[in-house]
């Protein structure tokens, strides 16, 4: 006995610290396990074309594809219907719809294609940020360049290329009795002199994608591209310049002979507006559009966190709701512009103040209350443009003390108002218990709508035990009809 004793004198410590183990890995579980599910939930669309190089009248298959706040592709949680809007190069536009399918992470579209030249994509959803990406259409007629077609020897600078354009002028100024073309072809082998010529260069434009706000948390992507509207006659190198330094990878950016574009991106940790500026090309090539870019970076607002307090009352008590603008950490941000938010009843049964609000800009959160109108499960869900629905549960249950504190203070009423009325006890008892409820919940479902004798009461103080105590036995003593007379309006 005593060797059995000293045995688990001996194994107590080392159960000890297993049960300690055992518990801390549940706790860590329970923290872990709300962050794991926070960090994979969908935040935005991402636009991937899947068929490079489309000619006219060809369909483009493009991939839509959910990513969470870390760029990470998830899985949706329900069908998820897509819809993409397609511009042509003359302005022309098309919708289509494609439904990224529960537990899928993607969906696949065939975009058709009526013109050549650029043609914008766009991705919308109500519940996620905007995708989009630009693809070039080919012509039919389209041509590869030339095999012997050669590039101007690459300098430093953009400056190196216009001062080779100025000696090649002058030495045809000194032979002004020759003929241009060929003092042209005397000055340059005969593929530079072609690769120098104007009509030779190919036509260069920038732009970003997303087309949208994009989030200043340092992992939302901007992609810039370069590209061309033919297939690169030689090696183009790019310059740009941005106004943070943080594009990857960093200029000079190379556009392989054979291509049409390159690629580069640009993430942020500060809200603002940011400039992409081309700054030239070596080659030269003759640029479209503004030589400046801005995109705007904006708080990173990725979740609608939706709660309510209390999540248990009582049908005569009310719930406050709320709904937070959060980043990926849970961390409160104000929006750079105001935001609708609105709150519906998915399942149950009640009433809520007020359905629509804004979130201001100098604000984070809207609140609402919501009062029940029948006991069991409530679900509201919160939603905001470009967020994903949020569900909150409240359980309300019937108000059992409340109802036996009205049943105590109306007989206790009634007593009082018949005591010297022995003869008329039993009628007296039963109006009294009646008009103690009439008055008791009549007041509790008043005072929201502010009518009556009690429209100055607060409904926390109305719903305290004690308090139902003594409506009801004020109701009792006064009666039915005198209970009516004081729910009525002034």
């Amino acid at each position: 006995m005593k060797h059995g004793v000293a045995e688990l004198d001996v194994l107590a410590p080392a159960r000890k610290l297993r049960g300690g183990l055992f518990w801390a890995g549940v706790a860590s579980i329970i923290v872990t396990l709300p962050l794991t599910a926070f960090a994979g939930s969908g935040a935005k669309l991402s636009v991937q074309p899947v068929t490079h190089g489309v000619v006219v009248s060809q369909t483009a298959e493009v991939n839509v594809v959910l990513e969470d706040a870390e760029n990470k592709p998830v899985p949706a949680s329900k069908d998820l219907t897509v819809e993409v809007e397609t511009k042509s190069a003359s302005g022309q536009t098309n919708t289509l719809e494609v439904t990224i399918g529960k537990g899928k992470e993607s969906g696949m579209i065939a975009i058709p294609t009526a013109e050549a030249g650029l043609l914008h994509i766009r991705a919308k959803q109500r519940e996620l940020l905007d995708g989009s990406a630009i693809m070039h259409v080919r012509p039919a007629t389209f041509e590869q360049p030339r095999a012997d077609l050669t590039a101007p020897a690459l300098e430093s600078s953009t400056a190196s290329v216009a001062k080779s354009e100025s000696t090649a002028l002058a030495q045809l100024n000194d032979r002004l009795d020759g003929d241009v073309g060929s003092a042209m072809n005397k000055t340059l082998p005969e593929p530079v002199a072609e690769a120098a010529t104007a009509e030779s260069r190919p036509a260069l434009y920038l732009w970003y994608s997303p087309e949208r706000g994009l989030l200043a948390d340092g992992t939302d992507e901007a992609t810039i591209q370069a590209s061309l509207l033919q297939a690169a006659p030689w090696d183009v190198l790019v310059t740009l310049r941005d106004s943070t330094g943080n594009m990857h990878p960093s200029p000079p950016l190379k556009i392989p002979q054979g291509q049409t574009s390159v690629t580069s991106t640009l993430t942020w940790n500060h809200t603002g507006n940011v400039t992409v500026e081309y700054l030239g090309a070596q080659p030269s090539v003759d640029y479209q559009g503004n030589p400046k870019i801005e995109m705007t970076f904006v708080p990173p607002i990725t979740k609608l966190d939706a709660s309510a307090s209390p999540h248990t009352i009582t049908l005569a008590d009310q719930s406050e709701l709320v709904a937070r603008l959060v980043d990926k950490q849970g961390q409160a941000y104000c929006p750079d512009e105001p935001r609708n938010v609105s709150f519906v009843i998915k399942e149950g049964r009640g009433t809520i103040k007020y359905t629509e609000l804004i979130i201001p800009t100098s604000n984070s959160e809207a609140r609402t209350l919501l009062y029940p109108t029948w006991p069991g499960h409530l679900v509201i869900t919160a939603r905001a443009d470009q967020l994903a629905d949020e569900d909150v549960a409240i359980d309300v249950n019937w108000p059992v003390g409340l109802f036996a504190a009205t049943v105590v203070g109306g007989l206790v009423g009634a007593c009082v108002a018949s005591y010297k009325k022995k003869k008329a006890w039993p009628l007296r008892l039963a109006s009294g218990l009646a008009a103690a409820f009439v008055l008791y919940w009549g007041v509790v479902f008043a005072v929201p709508t502010y009518s009556g004798l009690f429209k100055y009461l607060d409904r926390g103080w109305i719903t305290n035990p004690v308090m139902a105590g003594l409506v009801a036995v004020f109701g009792g003593w006064i009666g039915p009809k005198r209970a009516f007379k004081a729910l009525l309006p002034d």
